[in-house]
């Protein structure tokens, strides 16, 4: 077998090649390789190295089931590796180029520090020190805020807006720069969008990919397969057992090319497409099945349900959106969100995002993908605001559904606190009464004992 190597001349070693064969996940190498064109090269260029073509053949033959840890690793190894050039928008001098886009808005961005380790960004909303952020990331009742002019503030939780992932804190203090929002106007496709962060360059630079959608599971279409790249459309390389897809007739080896009339030619078009139909909802997905043209009506069902009566583990099933590194915890279900293509950290979630005129367009909610995330529209986080006065001080901004909860899970912790101390003051009553009981009586037999002693009797 000819010698193949990694884009960034590291040879690709065949004892990793074999554990990653054991972990039988061919769709989502299969499905990254082909999306990100890194694949290893020979000696033409352009062309997939041997290695990973026979690597994804064994991987075909194996069982979805392990080897995630393997399969995550070598791909973020092999990303790291890739020479960048200074034309791509992660470079440092294409960051620095956006420097004047983030000048503002970094100033209304804060660094959200648990535990000595960024958490999240935050967005500041007012002067006064409320600010929005990622609630599934910095679920706390206080944090450390790192300011942009490099002040450290605790913040406080005020309250959780569930639906969105959101969370309002407040920072006591008044001379905040607020985020400024841009106008209530829907984003085309390919507009420039930018993640400010802390520092002068922006945390990332892209485009808006898709147009803000409702991202409900429970309002999404689920097809129910895993799926690689092909040439003539979408690879079906699983098709769940009792799914909308299985019970359509489709099987592993198809390769749809149509759904509902319209082309689809990548994995993320087709994810697309599917999720804008409803559950219960009817499309006609056409078809190939060895060569051959066919087509199929389907009935489409949502994630949640199809998983569990696949028994499917959900974490395996999403490692095709996990390649090259970490995805939030919480990634969907947002009544309302656009899609970029910015690269970023979970950690990196919970910020603002800008166009190029510097107006906050969106707050970055999740990171969904490798080159997916997600960002709440600014319209929408204007109207959670609406449900509270900034203006006014952190108490009259408390959910109060949560304190009630607060006040009666003290209640009971006081109750309980108190029956222990009760029962702890009946052990030392009676532990003082064995005590004296136990003093009593000996000081009685060492009294008789004296006595005897005294008399000069003997037993």
């Amino acid at each position: 077998m000819r010698a193949s190597r990694i884009n960034s001349g590291r040879k690709l070693d065949r004892p990793l090649t074999a554990a990653l064969a054991s972990a039988g996940l061919a769709a989502a190498a299969s499905l990254w390789l082909g999306a990100s064109g890194l694949w290893a090269q020979d000696e033409n260029p352009g062309v997939p190295g041997q290695d990973f073509r026979d690597m994804l053949e064994e991987l075909q033959r194996q069982p979805d089931q392990e080897g995630v840890e393997w399969l995550s690793r070598l791909i973020e190894i092999q990303e790291q590796l890739r020479p960048k050039s200074e034309f791509e928008k992660t470079h440092p001098g294409t960051l620095r180029e956006f420097r004047p886009v983030v000048e503002r808005a970094r100033q209304s961005t804060v660094r959200i520090i648990i535990e000595g380790r960024q958490a999240a960004l935050g967005a500041i909303v007012s002067p006064n020190g409320y600010l929005l952020t990622k609630f599934s990331e910095v679920a706390a009742e206080f944090v450390e805020c790192h300011l942009h002019d490099n002040r450290r503030l605790q913040a406080r939780y005020v309250r959780q807006f569930d639906d969105w992932d959101l969370a309002l804190l407040k920072m006591e203090v008044e001379d905040l720069v607020p985020v400024e929002w841009a106008d209530a106007l829907p984003l085309p496709l390919g507009t420039f969008a930018v993640a400010p962060g802390r520092g002068q360059d922006p945390v990332s630079v892209g485009v808006i990919s898709v147009l803000a959608r409702n991202l409900s599971d429970k309002r999404k279409g689920f097809l129910g397969i895993t799926m690689g790249p092909s040439d003539a459309g979408v690879l079906v390389t699983r098709v769940l057992p009792g799914s909308a897809a299985d019970k359509g007739g489709l099987q592993d080896g198809d390769v749809i090319v149509q759904v509902d009339g319209r082309e689809v030619t990548a994995v993320d078009e087709l994810m697309t497409t599917i999720s804008g139909f409803a559950p219960q909802e009817a499309v006609t997905i056409d078809y190939l099945r060895a060569g051959e043209a066919a087509q199929a009506e389907v009935v489409l069902g949502d994630r949640e349900s199809g998983l569990e009566s696949a028994q499917v583990n959900p974490d395996i099933e999403d490692l095709t959106s996990q390649m090259g590194g970490d995805v939030s915890r919480r990634r969907g279900g947002f009544p309302m969100a656009l899609q970029h293509d910015l690269i970023l950290e979970p950690s990196d979630c919970g910020g603002p995002l800008v166009g190029l005129d510097g107006k906050v367009i969106g707050l970055n909610i999740a990171r969904a993908g490798r080159v997916q995330s997600l960002a709440i529209p600014s319209e929408k986080l204007r109207e959670v605001l609406q449900t509270v006065d900034l203006s006014l001080p952190i108490y009259a901004n408390m959910d109060l559904g949560e304190l009630e909860a607060e006040v009666e899970a003290s209640r009971l912790a006081v109750d309980a606190a108190r029956d222990e101390l009760l029962k702890t003051r009946d052990q030392h009553r009676d532990l003082r009464d064995l005590l004296r009981q136990a003093r009593s009586a000996q000081e009685r037999n060492a009294a008789r004992d004296g006595a005897i002693e005294g008399s000069g009797l003997r037993y």
